[in-house]
């Protein structure tokens, strides 16, 4: 049997059904409710210490400023976030506190460990692996060398 012929007969139908069941999955483990997924998405921001505007929390996460204000007052209810005025009538800047830094550490443990375990499950095709799926994501985000 030709393999390379096999291989092309992978439908993009499928592929899409596999990635949406690994954000599925990936949702599960991150959060287990989409409340826990918004703080991580924050986290995940906010993780590099940089303080930000909550505009530039909506832009930067993709969502509206309405929804940005909801997850970032959430976040600031549970401690993972404070927020500091340089001087009166300037907006507040939001920065990530130990809890939300540790939070965040966690996560990425946990999924770190996670995804480990799926490559583990490869063996020896690992390499392959990571290099299609380097090849893959490359292409969907329109890298004119995903190919080379």
């Amino acid at each position: 049997m030709d393999t390379h012929n096999e291989s092309l007969n992978v439908e993009a139908t499928d592929i899409a059904e596999l990635l949406e069941r690994i954000e599925g999955l990936r949702r599960i483990l991150s959060a287990g409710s989409s409340k826990r997924h918004a703080e991580i998405r924050l986290m995940r921001l906010f993780a590099d210490q940089r303080p930000r505007t909550l505009r530039q929390v909506a832009e930067q996460v993709g969502v509206d400023q309405s929804t940005a204000n909801r997850q970032v007052n959430s976040a600031l209810d549970h401690g993972l976030l404070s927020r500091e005025r340089e001087a009166a009538g300037l907006p507040y800047l939001f920065v990530i506190t130990d809890d939300g830094l540790s939070l965040y550490e966690r996560y990425v443990d946990y999924m770190t460990a996670r995804y480990r375990a799926g490559l583990e499950a490869l063996g020896m095709n690992r390499a392959q692996f990571e290099q299609l799926m380097r090849t893959f994501v490359a292409a969907l985000d329109g890298d004119p060398h995903a190919q080379e």
